[in-house]
């Protein structure tokens, strides 16, 4: 659980960091960032392509499903069109499988979220 858990606060550290450095006022307590150490949106791109897989694979678990679902909202939410495309080529095969049932299941909770 602790492994799902750390899958998940990756990205939402990310997402708060990038709040913290685009978005937020400067407050006399918080230090500034370097333009050259902010996060640029390659590396958002490049961070998403990494976390890509191993949250496809998370969302099958049988254990822990919600904090990867969480994960891949996350994801989504910084690159959707990453994260989409493959999602619903899952769906449509999840769906002509007879197999594994339980991957519909899982699919649909992520598209829900």
């Amino acid at each position: 659980s602790n492994l799902f858990l750390f899958l998940k606060s990756l990205p939402d550290y990310l997402i708060k960091r990038i709040k913290y450095e685009r978005h937020d006022k400067p407050k006399w307590f918080h230090r500034n960032v370097r333009k050259e150490a902010q996060i640029s949106n390659e590396d958002i791109t490049q961070f998403v392509l990494c976390m890509k897989d191993v949250v496809f694979t998370a969302m099958f678990s049988k254990s822990n499903h919600s904090d990867a679902k969480q994960a891949f909202q996350y994801l989504t939410f910084l690159r959707g069109e990453i994260m989409l495309p493959p999602l619903i080529d899952k769906t449509y095969e999840s769906l002509t499988s007879l197999v594994e049932p339980h991957r519909y299941t899982s699919i649909l909770n992520c598209m829900v979220s």
